[in-house]
C-alpha cells in the first residue's frame, strides 16, 4: 500500500524561548500533518502555543526564539522531495521564497499588520513584485483582480485606499488579498474573524471557503471559536500548555471528545437555548467575595424604584456634520447620523443588551450616556434612587458628582489600564479624583476590589503587562466598581478574551448583578453572550432601534428581518447546525435590501411597534 503524503508534515515540533529568568519552552513535541486542499484547525487558549507553532512554520520567530528540535517538512507535490523549514536560515534566500511565495498568513488584527503608511494597492501588490518576476503594470492588474476576488466592488478605487479608511470587515479581505495574491499553497489564518460581526463573519469565512476550492489551497485555522471550528475545519489538533492533547476528525472531536481540556472548552461556551438557572463552566473558576465591599452599595428603597426606570433615553439622536476635503476645505456638507431617535428605558436591577454590528451606533449611545459628548436632540433621564435627573442639564461640579454613580466597562483591557501605573495606583486613582477617604481608607479600600474580583491583593505592586487578558479585564471592573456605581455600560468586555476567560469574566458579571444589585447597559455583537446574561435585548441598526423584546422572546421568536439576519450568521459549536455558505440568502443585513412592511425611507413613517408583550419592532405604520 503506498504510503500518503502530506503538504506540511510538523513532527516532534519544539520551540524555546530565552527569557530572562531562563527558558521557556512553548511548544513541547508537537506533531500533525496537514493535507492538500483541507482545513486544519489549531484550537486552544491564548498561550497554549498557536501561534508560535504558526511562526515557526513561516520562519518568523521572534529573535530569542528558536526551534530547538523537531522537523517541519513542505511537499508540495508527492513527487518533489520535502523541504525542512525547520533546518533552514530564517533569514536565508530559501525561506524567503516560501514566506509569502508558498505559505502565506492572515494575522488577527489588520490594522496592527498592515502599514498606515501606504496605500492598500502598494501593499497588496508588495508580496506581488517580491515573488513574482513581472512588470509593474501586470502586478496592478493583477492587484486589481485579486481585490476585486475577495470581495471589494470597486477595486480601482481601493488600490488608492489606506487602511485607516476601511471597515474591520474590508480590511480583513484586504489582508485575505496580500495573503493570496501569490497563490500560496498553504494560507494560516491566526484568529481571522475574533473582533468582527457575525455577518461580516459569515462573509469573510465564505470567502475563504470559495478561494480555497478555486486555488486548491490547503488551511491552518487557528482559532479559540468552536462555532467556526465546526463550519471550517476537516480536522483538529487541540494544543493545551505547548503540547498537543487531542487530535482528529471534526467530527470525532464534536461528536465525542475525549480529553478533559476538550469537554471543559465545550462547557465553557455560552450557547444559545441556556436554562436560567444555568452557569457556564470556565476551565479555572474564580473565587470573588462581595462582603467588603457590600457595606459600599446601598440598597434600593422599594419606592425609588417606583419613581421610574433607572435609565430613561427619550428621541436621543446624534448627527456628525462633516465638510469633503476641497479647494479652502469649501466642499459640500454631509451628515452622519451615528444615532437617530433612539429610545430605550432599563429598569433598576436590569440587563439590557445592546447588540448590532460595528459602526450602527452602540457605542455612540454609551457615549451619549455618559455624557462624553453631548446629543444633538433628545433626552437623558436617570433614576438617582428616587430623583429623577436630566443628564443633559450636568455641568461642573455636579456632572464629576454624577461620575460616581454610573461607569464604563471598556473593550480592550490593554489599553484601558495606564501601563505606567501599578494596580494598586490604577485601583486607587477613582478615590483620589474624587477626595474620598485617606490613604489608610484608600488601601484598604482596594484591597477588597482585588478580592471582589478573585485576584490576590498581593499582586498590587505589578503592572497591567503582568497580568494576562482575563486579569486585566478583572482589574478593569474592580476601578469601575471602586466608587460603587448603581449603573455599569459594559462596552464589549469579553470580545477578546478566550472562550474560558470569557465564562469567568460573564460570571463574575452576573454574580456582581445579583450580588451588588447593579444595572447593566451590556453592549456585546456576540448574540450567544448577549443571550446568557441580559434581561431584555434591544438591536440596533444604522443608528436605530429595529427590535426590542425579552431575551427569550427575541431569539425564539425574532420578527425584523435583520434581527434574523444576525441569528442566521452566528456560527454555533454543533456539527448539525452548520453555516449554509452556498446558499446564502438575500443579505437582509442591509436596510435597502429589507422587505415590506420594515422598509427603511425617509420618504415612510415607521416607528416601534408592540406586536406582543413586551415585544417590539420597527415597521412601517401607513401604506407606501
Amino acid at each position: 500500500m503506498e504510503e500518503e503524503t502530506f503538504l506540511l508534515s510538523v513532527q516532534d515540533l519544539c520551540v524555546d524561548f530565552q527569557l530572562p529568568g531562563g527558558v521557556f519552552n512553548a511548544v513541547k513535541g508537537i506533531s500533525f500533518n496537514l493535507r492538500h486542499g483541507s482545513t486544519m484547525a489549531l484550537v486552544g487558549e491564548s498561550g497554549s502555543g498557536k501561534s508560535v507553532t504558526a511562526q515557526a512554520i513561516l520562519g518568523i520567530l521572534p529573535s530569542n526564539g528558536a526551534i530547538s528540535s523537531g522537523h517541519i517538512l513542505l511537499q508540495e507535490q508527492p513527487s518533489s522531495p520535502a523541504i525542512d523549514i525547520a533546518q533552514l536560515s530564517r533569514r536565508g534566500p530559501e525561506i524567503r521564497s516560501i514566506r509569502g511565495g508558498k505559505i502565506s498568513m492572515i494575522f488577527q488584527e489588520p490594522m496592527v499588520s498592515m502599514s498606515a503608511m501606504h496605500t492598500i494597492g502598494n501593499q497588496v501588490s508588495e508580496a506581488l513584485m517580491l515573488h513574482r518576476n513581472i512588470n509593474h503594470k501586470e502586478g496592478l492588474r493583477l492587484t486589481r483582480e485579486m481585490l476585486s476576488l475577495v470581495g471589494f466592488r470597486n477595486s480601482e478605487q481601493a488600490m488608492d485606499l489606506y487602511p485607516f479608511e476601511l471597515s474591520g470587515g474590508l480590511r480583513q479581505r484586504a489582508m485575505i488579498a496580500m495573503a493570496l495574491i501569490c497563490h500560496p499553497v498553504i494560507l494560516i489564518a491566526d484568529e481571522p474573524t475574533t473582533a468582527l460581526d457575525v455577518t461580516v463573519q459569515m462573509q469573510i469565512l465564505k470567502l475563504m471557503k470559495r478561494l480555497q476550492q478555486e486555488l486548491n489551497m490547503a488551511i491552518l485555522l487557528i482559532t479559540h471559536d468552536l462555532g467556526v471550528v465546526a463550519n471550517m475545519a476537516d480536522e483538529v489538533v487541540v494544543m493545551y500548555h505547548g503540547q498537543v492533547v487531542e487530535r482528529g476528525p471534526v467530527s470525532n472531536i464534536f461528536l465525542s471528545p475525549q480529553h478533559k481540556y476538550l469537554r471543559s472548552l465545550f462547557t465553557a461556551i455560552p450557547r444559545f437555548g441556556m436554562q436560567p438557572d444555568e452557569r457556564l463552566i470556565p476551565i479555572r473558576s474564580i473565587e470573588n467575595s462581595v462582603e467588603q465591599v457590600a457595606g459600599a452599595f446601598e440598597p434600593w428603597p422599594e419606592e425609588a424604584k417606583q419613581a421610574g426606570p433607572h435609565l430613561s433615553i427619550k428621541d436621543l439622536s446624534k448627527i456628525y456634520i462633516t465638510r469633503k476635503q476641497g479647494w479652502l476645505r469649501r466642499g459640500p456638507k454631509q451628515e452622519i447620523k451615528a444615532v437617530l431617535d433612539f429610545s430605550l428605558d432599563i429598569g433598576v436591577g436590569e440587563c439590557v443588551g445592546l447588540v448590532g454590528e460595528s459602526g450602527c451606533g452602540k457605542s455612540t449611545v454609551s457615549k451619549l450616556v455618559m455624557q462624553a459628548i453631548s446629543p444633538t436632540s433628545g433626552q437623558i433621564q436617570y433614576n438617582d434612587r428616587g430623583k429623577m435627573t436630566d443628564l443633559d442639564t450636568l455641568q461642573g461640579n455636579q456632572l464629576q458628582q454624577f461620575r460616581t454613580k454610573m461607569q464604563l466597562v471598556f473593550q480592550d483591557p490593554y489599553s484601558a489600564l495606564s501601563p505606567r501605573m501599578t494596580i494598586r495606583e490604577i485601583l486607587s486613582e477613582p478615590f483620589c479624583i474624587h477626595q474620598l477617604g485617606d490613604a489608610s481608607y484608600r488601601e484598604h479600600r482596594v484591597k477588597d476590589l482585588m478580592t471582589l474580583v478573585g485576584l490576590d491583593p498581593a499582586l498590587l505592586n505589578r503592572y497591567p503587562h503582568s497580568f494576562s487578558g482575563g486579569q486585566r479585564q478583572r482589574i478593569s471592573i474592580a476601578r469601575a466598581l471602586a466608587l460603587a456605581p448603581d449603573f455599569l455600560i459594559l462596552d464589549e468586555p469579553v470580545s477578546a478574551l478566550d472562550v474560558s476567560v470569557q465564562a469567568q469574566i460573564l460570571n463574575l458579571l452576573k454574580d456582581l448583578q445579583a450580588q451588588l444589585q447593579l444595572t447593566y447597559l451590556f453592549i456585546s455583537h456576540n448574540l450567544a453572550v448577549v443571550d446568557y446574561i441580559a434581561d431584555r435585548i434591544a438591536v440596533m441598526c444604522r443608528g436605530q432601534l429595529v427590535e426590542i423584546a425579552p431575551t427569550k422572546d427575541l431569539f425564539y421568536n425574532p420578527q425584523h428581518p435583520y434581527t434574523q439576519a444576525l441569528m442566521e450568521a452566528v456560527p454555533v459549536p454543533d456539527l448539525n447546525a452548520r453555516l449554509d455558505f452556498e446558499h446564502m440568502g438575500t443579505p437582509l443585513s442591509q436596510p435597502e435590501y429589507w422587505p415590506a412592511p420594515y422598509t427603511l425611507s425617509p420618504h415612510i413613517p415607521n416607528d416601534l411597534v408592540e406586536i406582543s408583550d413586551q415585544h417590539f419592532v420597527r415597521m412601517c405604520t401607513v401604506n407606501d
